[in-house]
């Protein structure tokens, strides 16, 4: 009986691939492990009406494991805060009047994710 070494080694290939691949699934779960479920509690704004080209401070308060955050605006332009990710100043581009929205994303290591939208009003 003729052995078809090909055959052999692509199964062999695809076996220790699945293995490899099983074994960093289980590890990345473990990593994914959160003690402190996500809350995205409040997102505020220091003040609600700005006078352009002022600025303001958008404050978001959440707790859990591993945050990352993140921001737009409907107009304007989000300066992020280095020592923090959950503080950032939103400044109106020039001309910007009006209502302008400012969503915070906030997700845990594990994936979850929650978001909350508050308007600033641009004079």
């Amino acid at each position: 009986m003729k052995v078809n070494r090909t055959g052999i080694l692509i199964l062999f290939t695809i076996v220790v691939s699945g293995i490899i691949i099983s074994s960093c699934k289980e590890k990345n779960d473990e990593n994914a492990d959160v003690t402190q479920p996500l809350n995205f509690i409040s997102l505020i704004a220091i003040k609600d009406t700005v006078i352009n080209p002022d600025t303001t401070t958008i404050i978001a308060n959440a707790t859990g494991d591993g945050l990352i955050y993140s921001w737009a605006a409907s107009k304007g332009n989000i300066i992020l805060n280095f020592s923090t990710n959950a503080k950032v100043t939103y400044a109106p581009s020039p001309c910007t009047t009006g209502n302008i929205e400012i969503s915070c994303s906030v997700a845990d290591r594990a994936g979850t994710q929650q978001s909350k939208i508050i308007t600033i009003y641009v004079l």
